[in-house]
């Protein structure tokens, strides 16, 4: 938590407006600046030419809830956030909820937060002045009708058996991630709220009317969507 108080104000005293860009399960191997033979990220390319590039840069998890969590709090998923989606415990939202996070420690020194792109619910919009409206939560209801019921089953089934638990739950969200990437084909991976950069630049308009700081977050899902 110190270091994220440190990290925080050193925003603030150095940098006027930040911009955090996440592509979603982007491989850096199909990058050109990392050394790809084909030319597929021109604008990336460029960029990285007149920038700090990392080579050792790594993402703490390889799932979107945990990642993304730390993303915004500098804290590891074993402290924070640890599984994903459907299989998020109650414990985990308990952790995420208490977590400071960058957004609302910019939010104190007077930053407009705005995030843009792929929506993500619960405790991840925390902190944000604007965030995109959420796809409706019946698409990927298969079984359950909430995240409670699914709990509520693990823990009767814990009671005749942890192992039994575990086996029926995982089987759940299986079924349940292949049917919601079934659905993700199906719709387009466009961004609920239109097109994500055109998104962000309004809401940075809207701070500089304001004459606000701006702390802006977009979420690309175009390289997490099969490729066609």
């Amino acid at each position: 938590i110190g270091l994220l108080l440190s990290m925080s104000m050193t925003i603030t005293d150095r940098f006027e407006h930040v911009v955090i860009v996440v592509a979603d399960a982007l491989r850096p191997d199909h990058l050109g600046c990392y050394g790809y033979e084909h030319p597929v990220s021109p604008t990336l390319d460029d960029l990285a030419a007149d920038s700090y590039q990392f080579e050792r840069a790594f993402a703490c998890i390889n799932n979107t809830d945990p990642s993304v969590t730390s993303i915004h709090s500098g804290i590891h998923p074993t402290s924070s956030v640890l599984h994903q989606g459907g299989r998020v415990t109650m414990e985990d939202k308990r952790r995420a909820e208490a977590l400071p996070r960058v957004p609302e420690l910019l939010g104190s020194d007077g930053y407009h937060r705005t995030w843009t792109g792929h929506a993500l619910g619960r405790w991840h919009r925390n902190g944000f002045d604007y965030v995109p409206p959420s796809r409706p939560t019946h698409e990927k209801r298969i079984l359950f009708e909430s995240d409670g019921d699914r709990e509520r089953l693990r823990l009767m089934l814990e009671r005749f058996s942890p192992r039994l638990a575990d086996v029926v739950s995982d089987a759940y969200y299986q079924f349940e991630q292949t049917v919601g990437d079934i659905q993700d084909q199906i719709r387009t991976s466009q961004s609920p709220d239109g097109d994500e950069i055109d998104a962000l630049l309004a809401q940075f308009d809207l701070a500089a009317e304001q004459r606000e700081r701006f702390f802006g977050y977009t979420h690309l899902i175009d390289t997490h969507a099969p490729y066609e």
